[in-house]
């Protein structure tokens, strides 16, 4: 078994978790990108490569697919995401399926045998790519779903030992987004593009379209600048200094007593006046 190019590694199988990664964080915005499509680490192997760079098999086999790989997770048995892996080649090499993923075009049809170093394609930036480069992926026989990495184990257990492949390079750290590759379902980014977008865009789930920022500085200027919604348009902080400079009411027992006589006896209209004239004055 061999590589399947020749050229640097610039993202590293297992590198770059996403696990973790929350709001505020630099490295946030592959979460508002792709979601946590990689939360053990990456998947494959990615290699720098410029398109058009002949991408060979790295073993004997069979090819299964071919092409852009549409539908759903359905439609193929190896949990590849559809549409983000792009134009790619699905080959059975025996002991594994090997993946090879963002390509640009290939040469190969589904059902033909290909030979180790066969070129099956080019490479590209297709699918859901941030930039040019190979992503190769391994299923073993008998993969399991559930091992942290959707069945994926290293590809470099399967390469011979003295099969040539050019300096690794600085694998890419996930702040620099040269390429990255997701494993999240169509389901969940919708979920979360959503969620993101009435934040920071406003959405049919939001009130009136509008984004929780623009509500929230809606809600600012009304307290501290007025606005439509105010009285008068005036602020929340001018109505409040208004009701604070209003002048005090005052309250003449004598003229509330002679007010209440009129309606009950004077004896118990003096009795409450009195009441009333200390309770105004403090208790006093």
């Amino acid at each position: 078994m061999r590589w399947p190019v020749d050229a640097p590694v610039s993202q590293a199988f297992g590198s770059n978790p996403t696990n973790g990664i929350r709001p505020g964080s630099p490295d946030y915005w592959i979460i508002q990108q792709f979601g946590n499509y990689q939360p053990n680490g990456h998947t494959g192997v990615d290699f720098s490569v410029p398109i058009g760079t002949p991408v060979a098999a790295a073993g004997s086999g069979t090819v299964l697919h071919e092409g852009w790989m549409g539908g759903t997770y359905a439609d193929n048995p190896w949990w590849i995401a559809p549409a983000f892996a792009g134009i790619c080649v699905v080959i059975d090499h025996g002991s594994f399926i090997g993946i090879y993923g963002h390509m640009s075009s290939t040469s190969v049809n589904k059902g033909d045998f290909v030979t180790e170093g066969e070129v099956i394609g080019l490479s590209g930036n297709t699918g859901g790519s941030t930039g040019p480069h190979l992503h190769f992926e391994v299923l073993p026989d008998g993969w399991d779903f559930n091992n942290g990495m959707y069945g994926r184990v290293n590809p470099a257990a399967f390469i011979s030992a003295n099969a040539a492949m050019g300096p690794a390079g600085e694998v890419t750290t996930i702040p620099t987004p040269t390429e990255e590759d997701d494993m999240f379902t169509d389901n969940d980014r919708a979920v979360l593009t959503a969620v993101s977008d009435a934040i920071f865009k406003g959405g049919q789930s939001t009130h009136k379209n509008k984004s929780l920022n623009n509500m929230l500085g809606s809600i600012w200027d009304a307290i501290f600048a007025g606005g439509a919604s105010m009285p008068g348009g005036k602020s929340l902080s001018d109505i409040l200094g208004k009701v604070a400079e209003a002048p005090a009411v005052t309250v003449d027992p004598a003229a509330l007593a002679a007010s209440i006589a009129e309606s009950i006896p004077a004896d118990l209209a003096a009795q409450v006046a009195d009441e009333l004239g200390k309770r105004l004055q403090g208790g006093k």
